[in-house]
């Protein structure tokens, strides 16, 4: 029962994390608000391991960290799990609401299954999967042919988020390498992220990139609950209930999160959705519904939020 009551508080931190990021964007630029939200995410997860015996032992460990494969994980996770999938997220949620990016945000399993039929081997064209792909995929081509100027270019950029975040699961899939030691280099993993967010944001030039940031009490407050709260404590959860639940439970109950997430920009901050928005919502949360049912024994969505 803690184990299920950890969870549906997780999936709640995670899904009104998209509804504070764009509250934040606001007061800040995205590159801003993505840098900040890292450097508190990072400073949390830094003094948690540190006033923790097991997670400081494991985190100065630079033997087996630095040891070519677990070197190269952290890299692949820093830059594609989260670096790039942060950085594209605020890109495109400068232009779109939160409501539409957490949807779209976690359509990584449908973007990954042809990758992982024809690289992997793990699956089948020919399976019952396929069909939730094909739900999941004609949702995404709604929603993206709904778009126009600018919110086109924002709903690009959060698939191409998921997708980033795609390649690193299918990396360590590939490799099978065991968690425990992936999420002892988080701290490290973030460094990378960070890095990562201020090249891109500088080598697109997006606007507002390098503009001074003007701290105030609600900017900082959502700095607090998006890095210290989602990305730091959040992962730490997610981390241990990943070694706690079966990975089909801890999979289909991170469906809530976008759920969570698109209810909450709607209700809280009142943003609107067109009928064809809401029809590829419904088919792609169909589609990952139906895929995960058949996907049973693997975990296929893991979140940086």
């Amino acid at each position: 029962m803690k184990n299920y009551l950890l969870l549906i508080i997780m999936i709640i931190i995670f899904g009104l994390s998209w509804s504070v990021n764009k509250v934040a964007l606001k007061y800040t630029t995205p590159a801003n608000f993505a840098l900040l939200r890292m450097i508190l995410a990072i400073a949390t997860v830094l003094l948690i391991n540190l006033c923790h015996k097991e997670f400081r032992t494991d985190m100065f460990a630079f033997k087996r960290i630095f040891s070519k494969q677990i070197l190269t994980s952290i890299f692949v996770l820093g830059v594609f799990q989260i670096g790039m999938f942060m950085a594209l997220g605020n890109m495109g949620m400068h232009y779109i609401s939160s409501s539409v990016a957490a949807i779209l945000a976690y359509t990584t399993p449908l973007l990954i299954f042809p990758i992982s039929v024809l690289c992997l081997k793990q699956d089948k064209f020919l399976s019952f999967k396929s069909i939730g792909i094909i739900f999941g995929l004609c949702g995404i081509i709604i929603i993206l042919s709904s778009a126009s100027g600018h919110s086109w270019l924002g709903e690009l950029l959060l698939v191409i988020a998921a997708f980033s975040s795609g390649i690193s699961i299918l990396y360590i899939q590939w490799l099978q390498i065991d968690k425990k030691k992936l999420y002892s280099g988080y701290t490290y993993q973030l460094i990378v992220a960070t890095v990562m967010i201020y090249l891109l944001f500088n080598a697109t030039n997006f606007p507002g990139t390098n503009a001074p940031i003007h701290l105030s009490l609600p900017l900082i407050l959502c700095g607090i609950y998006c890095g210290a709260l989602a990305t730091g404590i959040g992962f730490i959860m997610l981390s241990y209930l990943s070694a706690e639940l079966p990975p089909a439970v801890l999979s289909f109950s991170l469906l809530g999160v976008p759920i969570v997430g698109s209810l909450s920009g709607v209700f809280f901050l009142g943003e609107k959705m067109a009928f064809t928005t809401k029809i590829g919502f419904g088919a792609i949360i169909c589609g990952l519904v139906i895929f995960l049912l058949n996907n049973k024994n693997k975990a296929v969505i893991e979140v940086i939020d």
